[in-house]
C-alpha cells in the first residue's frame, strides 16, 4: 500500500521535531494499513498548533472539492463507486481543536481505505513543500 503514497511519510521526521511534543493527542481518523505506518501522520500532526492544523482543515476541504467536480466533469461514465464518491462530503465547518479535527476527518474517511489514502497524500504535499 505504501506503493499509493506520493512519498515515503518518513521524511516528514526530517521536518517536523515530533520528540519536543508536550501533549500528545491520541489521533485515530486513519485505518490501519499493514505497509504504512499511520503513527508518523499523528506524530506530525501533534506537532502543529492549532492555526496550523486549520490550514491543513481548509486544505483539505479545497481539494476535496475540487477533485469532486473534476470526477463530476470528467467524460467517463460514473459507476457505483464513482457515484458514491460523488456524494461524499468533506464538511466546511473549520475545527476549533484537536478532538474536533480527529473526528472531522475520521466522518470523511469512515474506514475507507482508498480515501483513506487520498487524505494521507494531500497531507504529504501539504506538509512536505517539494
Amino acid at each position: 500500500m505504501s506503493d499509493y503514497l506520493i512519498l515515503d511519510p518518513e521524511l516528514l521526521y526530517r521536518l517536523y521535531s515530533h520528540t519536543a511534543v508536550d501533549v500528545y493527542y491520541s489521533y485515530t481518523f486513519l485505518p490501519e494499513f499493514t505497509s504504512i505506518e499511520v503513527e508518523i501522520f499523528y506524530d506530525i500532526l501533534n506537532t502543529l498548533s492549532l492555526c496550523e492544523l486549520q490550514n491543513i482543515d481548509r486544505y483539505l476541504f479545497k481539494q476535496w472539492r475540487l477533485s469532486k467536480k473534476q470526477l463530476v466533469c470528467s467524460d467517463v461514465a460514473l459507476q457505483d463507486r464513482g457515484i458514491q464518491l460523488t456524494t461524499l462530503d468533506y464538511s466546511s465547518v473549520i475545527c476549533d481543536s484537536k478532538d474536533s479535527f480527529n473526528s472531522k476527518v475520521k466522518d470523511f474517511i469512515r474506514d475507507d481505505k482508498p480515501i483513506a489514502l487520498y487524505t494521507m497524500n494531500k497531507l504529504l504535499k501539504f506538509l512536505y513543500p517539494c
